[in-house]
């Protein structure tokens, strides 16, 4: 069986267990959580992503070295994922890259990516950048504002998304969206059928964490 080492940035089970991971698995690949040894809970700015970084790299090589077939780096941006191709022979990708490759593919008129808060924007300008999808991006006007640390635990969650989306949808014609958060785990499809209820079936919500595991158990089997 292949292995694939799932780096949380930061450590805090309440945003991810091993658990969480466990719906992913199959007889050939298995998801193993890596917590990296941090007292950072979340990550919220520039700053504690720099804080990470070197723990995220160094994670990565340990796991590689121990016989991981690849990485995902558990978050949206690309934190630690130029450095890590540049050093280690297999393959490395973050939440963001697939998601919004097919955010991008799907969109008939614009995507946009629908974060926990608004300034988390800053951190996708590379990611963008990387898939080449500036043509039909939009960056999004509105955010549940809520953080990581919080997004599991809200009861309103979902509520919340929709206010966000239908935003983007009404003021700046997005049609195609992807969740730019690990912790919105199990909120896309849901989203994705109340906005179809309202606005008819053009409308897509990309999962990142499903697409981005199916996408690597694509890649090493």
């Amino acid at each position: 069986m292949k292995t694939v080492a799932v780096i949380l940035p930061i450590n805090n089970p309440e945003i991810l267990m091993q658990a969480d991971l466990t719906p992913y698995n199959t007889d050939e690949v298995k998801f193993v959580l890596h917590y990296v040894d941090t007292d950072l809970k979340e990550i919220t700015s520039p700053e504690e992503a720099e804080k990470v970084l070197l723990l995220v790299i160094d994670t990565a090589q340990q796991k590689a070295h121990n016989g991981a077939s690849a990485i995902i780096v558990y978050g949206f941006g690309e934190l630690g994922i130029s450095e890590l191709e540049k050093i280690l022979d297999i393959p490395v990708i973050a939440l963001g890259t697939e998601a919004v490759q097919q955010a991008s593919q799907k969109a008939i008129n614009k995507f946009t990516i629908i974060s926990g808060s608004i300034h988390h924007a800053q951190f996708w300008q590379p990611l963008i950048e990387k898939t080449m999808t500036h043509h039909n991006y939009v960056v999004a006007s509105t955010a549940p504002e809520i953080t990581p640390a919080q997004i599991r635990k809200d009861p309103a969650l979902i509520e919340k998304l929709i206010t966000a989306a239908e935003h983007e949808i009404e003021e700046h014609d997005v049609d195609s969206f992807t969740l730019g958060c690990g912790s919105f785990i199990g909120a896309s499809a849901p989203l994705q059928e109340r906005l179809r209820s309202k606005y008819g079936k053009n409308i897509s919500v990309i999962d990142p964490i499903e697409v981005t595991f199916n996408r690597i158990k694509e890649i090493i089997n």
